[in-house]
């Protein structure tokens, strides 16, 4: 393989990433994503309810609703401590 400055190298690739493109607070999603296994780490930025343009049509019920079903499902792909 060859970078753009014309250096060529082998990659090494050690972990297996994963990205799914569906709603993260169907639980069928997620599984599907991570099959039987389980994040040693989760990296997350949810929408904050702050007023953002695409926050405009979403009720703080409707909001809450999300971030409880979101953060469900982040505790149940995590390991403990993780």
């Amino acid at each position: 393989m060859k970078c753009d400055c014309g250096h060529e190298f082998e990659p090494i690739i050690q972990y297996r990433h994963k990205l799914i493109c569906g709603d993260c607070t169907n639980p069928a999603t997620i599984k599907r994503l991570m099959e039987s296994e389980r994040s040693v780490l989760t990296v997350t930025s949810p929408p904050y309810a702050v007023g953002k343009e695409y926050e405009e049509d979403i009720s703080f019920d409707q909001h809450l609703e999300l971030l409880c079903g979101f953060a469900d499902r982040t505790i149940e792909i995590t390991i403990p401590g993780g």
